[in-house]
């Protein structure tokens, strides 16, 4: 049913038991994607088929190891990831052609040597990593890295600020932009 919504430009799911989220993959029109604590969840595949992605957000994926590539995300500019406990593969976010912003936020598998398929990446300009836990690892990350921090809760770091006054969000789209729950019915 979802797949059928090919105007949905935006998607906050947040879960629980999913063990399989391939059908957001089928959203091909999805502009921005947040998946929230679906803690049974081990891939996040779908990610590499949404070619109009310009922005993802993972939260307490717990099982969550890497991403695929994401060569095919020509779009792609923001990732936010946070406290992904299992991480420890950026390889595939470093394909991204685009990517421009960064953020990781709290523990993550891999440690400092996590960004080290993102050193020296063409386009990337703005990466912070902040950690009340690991402390030592994030800003060894950050030093690795080298790069202009992003400042962290401003809605610059996101790819729908800045748009022209002919391109800018109408009601139309807001109310085309649902979030979905696990075991509730969508919002308007």
């Amino acid at each position: 049913m979802l797949a059928e919504l090919t105007d949905l430009w935006w998607l906050d799911w947040r879960g629980g038991s999913d063990t399989d989220l391939s059908w957001i993959g089928e959203l091909r029109g999805l502009v921005f994607a947040q998946v929230w604590h679906s803690y049974k969840l081990t891939n996040v595949d779908f990610l590499a088929r949404l070619p109009q992605l310009q922005g993802f957000m993972l939260h307490a994926l717990t099982r969550v190891s890497s991403l695929p590539s994401l060569a095919v995300a020509s779009g792609l500019r923001t990732v936010e990831l946070s406290t992904l406990k299992s991480f420890t593969d950026l390889s595939g976010l470093a394909e991204a052609p685009n990517l421009k912003t960064l953020r990781i936020d709290g523990a993550m598998g891999g440690g400092a040597e996590l960004v080290r398929p993102l050193v020296g990446h063409p386009s990337l300009t703005h990466f912070r990593w902040v950690s009340e836990i690991r402390v030592r690892e994030a800003e060894a990350a950050n030093e690795v890295m080298g790069l202009e921090r992003c400042r962290l809760g401003h809605r610059e770091n996101w790819p729908f600020v800045g748009l022209t006054a002919g391109q800018q969000t109408t009601l139309d789209q807001m109310r085309r932009a649902i979030r979905f729950s696990s075991g509730s019915s969508a919002e308007p």
